[in-house]
């Protein structure tokens, strides 16, 4: 799939074709069979080659509740306030392996998101909104820049149960404060010093 301009020669936008000359009842069951096939592309976008979350995407999945989404692997530097405000049912997000170094505040206020994968990124900062997801379990943040963030800020979920923060250059005094901080679950964090994968 190379970009987003082939999804209308996909083989699942063929019911658009006969959309038109159906009846009233055989429309509805022909656009339900859309929605379920189009969920199916739509939350799996990964490694598509795309620079922008299709339009097209939230037009459609508005009318379907997302619980699944992976848009990894591709050429993202943001990703849009839409798609936390369509996509409230989300409960995986799949963001990793792209080129991002914010996310919108709007993501903060998901509240059904139990797994977050924002690996392999441009984060020099842990995103804010990590904190104030209230069911968020897993968060997969290795592969970035992060040094250090505000250990100030509480998490808001009290069901965190993974932490994964393998791969960052963290400041040495600030791994210390870090592993104190957080105890109630898994930490994972790679030995001082090494910072990628290679390095092991």
């Amino acid at each position: 799939m190379q970009g987003y301009e082939s999804y209308d020669s996909l083989q699942h936008f063929q019911l658009f074709n006969v959309f038109g000359s159906c009846c009233f009842w055989q429309k509805r069951t022909v656009f339900k069979e859309l929605i379920r096939r189009f969920v199916c592309v739509c939350s799996d976008l990964n490694s598509s080659n795309l620079t922008v979350v299709p339009p097209v995407v939230f037009n459609i999945m508005s009318h379907a509740q997302v619980k699944e989404c992976d848009i990894s692997g591709n050429l993202l530097n943001n990703i849009p306030p839409q798609l936390a405000l369509d996509f409230q049912a989300l409960t995986k997000l799949n963001i990793s392996h792209n080129f991002l170094a914010i996310l919108p505040v709007e993501m903060g206020n998901l509240p059904a998101l139990e797994t977050l994968d924002l690996s392999s990124n441009l984060f020099y900062a842990l995103p804010d909104i990590v904190f104030k997801l209230p069911h968020l379990s897993h968060l997969y943040a290795q592969n970035n820049f992060i040094s250090e963030f505000d250990l100030s800020q509480p998490i808001k979920s009290d069901r965190m149960n993974v932490f994964d923060l393998r791969y960052n250059p963290l400041n040495s005094s600030f791994r210390i404060k870090l592993v104190n901080k957080y105890t109630k679950f898994r930490l994972v964090l790679n030995e001082e010093g090494v910072y990628n994968e290679e390095e092991q």
